[in-house]
């Protein structure tokens, strides 16, 4: 399952970004106070800033895109999981209102560099997360590698504030059977997500994913029934466990 990147910002105004070409077109989640704005377009590379943002009291968050989970090897492996992506924020930054800055919302699934989310505070030096212009970005989750789960996001490279790990995806088995779930994306508005079940024999279904904000992982499987997703912040919100023979669920 492949998990989606973010940015948000704060006016306290907060701004999320999820992935980059035109400006990005903000959405409003929440007139405030706080006002929180959001942008998740993968294809953006560049993002004007609210008219009525506030230069001396804002928040920004950014979350890497979480890895994908890889294919099974009949009669040799399942599939890992993907890892979940980091995250990070910058609190009360400088730039001006409406000012253009360029970003990147990861992609799901991508390499080690289009995974990754940030925003620059400028449109020049803002190729990578390693660009000169960069003033907050997250890391991407690693994708799945035979049956072995990626890993989660790193704070390694990362840039903010605050900054913190994703979670890792589940192992499969070296045996046919259906793929680990995937990792839980890293801290962010909701707090930490667990990373993601496993199985534990061969024929088993896939273990859940695990869910945002509740640091419990989604559950392993020893059946061939997948696992349950796990739950969010609020106790709810996890997937069902899959029917025989299928993925497990997805996170809260």
């Amino acid at each position: 399952m492949l998990r989606r990147a973010a940015l948000t910002l704060g006016l306290m105004l907060t701004l999320v970004v999820s992935a980059r070409a035109a400006d990005c077109s903000l959405t409003t989640i929440q007139t405030g106070p706080p006002k929180i704005v959001i942008c998740t377009d993968t294809t953006a590379t560049t993002l004007v800033l609210p008219s009525d943002w506030n230069s001396s009291t804002n928040t920004i968050y950014t979350k890497g895109a979480g890895g994908s989970g890889t294919t099974a090897t009949t009669n040799t492996n399942s599939g890992g999981g993907g890892g979940g992506g980091g995250y990070s924020t910058l609190s009360n930054s400088t730039i001006a209102a409406s000012t253009q800055v360029g970003i990147r919302v990861g992609v799901g699934g991508g390499t080690s560099t289009t995974a990754d989310t940030y925003l620059c505070n400028s449109t020049s030096n803002c190729a990578s997360l390693a660009g000169t212009a960069v003033v907050v970005g997250a890391n991407g989750g690693g994708n799945g590698s035979g049956a072995s789960g990626g890993s989660g996001g790193s704070i390694s490279g990362a840039i903010g504030t605050t900054t913190g790990n994703g979670r890792p995806g589940g192992g499969g088995i070296t045996a046919s059977a259906g793929g680990g779930g995937g990792g839980a994306s890293g801290n962010g508005l909701n707090g930490t997500g667990g990373g993601g079940g496993s199985q534990t024999a061969t024929g088993n279904g896939g273990g859940g994913g695990g869910g945002t904000g509740n640091t419990a992982a989604g559950a392993d499987t020893a059946t061939n029934t997948g696992g349950a997703g796990g739950n969010n912040t609020g106790g709810t919100g996890g997937g069902a466990a899959g029917a025989a023979g299928t993925g497990g669920g997805g996170g809260g």
